[in-house]
């Protein structure tokens, strides 16, 4: 549940950044006369976010902001989360199909910076937010705010005894354990000494593929 809110915080900020970028709308300048600037009433809002977030979740917290009075200042009436591999993210980047990417992971969120595809984050508010929170604010080249990570995540990995037991092998106690030939073993039987992600499909196992290299 705690999850749920800090994602809510995160979106219902991004939403107030997405919509300030957006310039008002003026009234045509009359000669002679002075020129009035006003905000008109906003048009129905509808956002497509691509995530990594199971159906259920992007329910969850599709339900929870549209019921927020974040959503009712800034007119979204309505929320699509797409959960799509990363490796799709860079063409709705560039098509312009998205209009928030969530729980991506630092490396696609870093690839879709250098390729230029994420716009600066300026707004005070959702930067004071960010701040508030601890949140680690990433900067692009020329100097802007690129993304936030609001959370960390600690590169674990848990141990099957029994299977250590059944071929004679150490306990491993870190990442680098893993390079001693003799967990090799099992491999001269067929059976396999790890379950890992493809880090083509995970980011979790891309990001940690690149802190062990």
């Amino acid at each position: 549940m705690a999850g749920i809110v800090v994602l809510v915080i995160v979106l219902a900020g991004l939403l107030v950044g997405f919509r300030l970028l957006q310039a008002p709308g003026e009234r045509e300048k009359v000669t002679g006369a002075p020129t009035v600037t006003e905000s008109p009433t906003l048009a129905p809002v509808k956002l497509t976010v691509v995530t990594r977030l199971a159906p259920e979740e992007g329910e969850a917290l599709r339900s929870r902001f549209l019921a927020s009075g974040i959503a009712r200042e800034y007119g979204v009436v309505d929320i699509v989360f797409l959960k799509e591999d990363v490796s799709k993210w860079p063409i709705y980047a560039s098509e312009g199909r998205a209009d928030v990417f969530l729980i991506g992971g630092y490396a696609v969120y870093k690839d879709l910076c250098d390729k230029g595809y994420l716009k600066p984050i300026r707004d005070p508010e959702v930067l004071g937010v960010a701040e508030s929170i601890g949140a680690q604010v990433y900067r692009g080249a020329d100097g802007s705010v690129c993304f936030i990570a609001v959370s960390r995540t600690i590169f674990s990995y848990t141990v099957n005894t029994e299977f250590l037991s059944k071929y004679n092998l150490p306990e491993p106690t870190s990442w680098g354990d893993l390079l001693n030939p003799v967990y090799s073993k099992p491999l001269l039987v067929g059976e396999s000494f790890a379950s890992f992600p493809k880090p083509s499909k995970s980011t979790t196992a891309a990001r940690t593929v690149q802190l062990i290299l």
